[in-house]
């Protein structure tokens, strides 16, 4: 939705940058610098957005003088489409954490072995492997990589069996079950 005043911030932006490039490049000519108008232009596009900025804020003021009940309504609508859009983002980021690292989902039937509750017991639900052909492909990729590196002959030493034993044996012992209500864990 474009506001009256949005040309004249543009209006003002291009005409203070375009102004103030012009004078620093022709104040740059007499000096020893390698890219004088590299410098002017940079110049220019920092005025221009301070121009831009100041504007803006000067119409927003105005504005806000003029009906202050439609810039509270305004200011509001805006406030309530940032919470959305951060909520969106939340739950987002949310789904891509639980892809990559698994999730606790509630089971409503199983009791707890503590405190003998029902309905409060979460199980461990493991991220799940991409079985696109793009994850697939990324997957197979990595472990040519790894081959072509040397990690196939990496397998067969003695440190890499002891590795993969104690690397089973950690997952062995990490609870898979718990229990919202009085934070004790179990394996299952």
């Amino acid at each position: 939705m474009k506001r009256k005043g949005d040309n004249a911030v543009v209006a003002v932006l291009l005409g203070v940058g375009v102004l103030v490039a012009i004078l620093c490049w022709a104040a740059f000519q007499n000096m020893p610098i390698d890219q004088p108008g590299t410098l002017a232009v940079i110049a220019g596009l920092v005025a221009g957005v301070g121009a831009g900025y100041v504007v803006h804020n000067v119409q927003e003021e105005r504005e806000r003088k003029r009906d202050p009940e439609l810039f509270a309504i305004k200011q509001a609508a805006l406030a309530k489409e940032i919470e959305r859009h951060q909520r969106r983002l939340a739950a987002d980021q949310k789904k891509r954490q639980e892809k990559h690292t698994g999730k606790w989902d509630s089971v409503s039937k199983v009791k707890c072995p503590h405190c003998q509750e029902v309905g409060k017991v979460e199980k461990f639900v493991p991220p799940e492997q991409d079985t696109s052909p793009d994850g697939l492909l990324k997957a197979g990729m990595k472990g040519h990589l790894l081959n072509a590196l040397g990690d196939d002959l990496w397998q067969f030493t003695e440190e890499a069996q002891i590795e993969s034993v104690q690397k089973a044996n950690r997952k062995r012992e990490i609870p898979n079950m718990r229990c919202s209500n009085c934070t004790v864990e179990w394996r299952v």
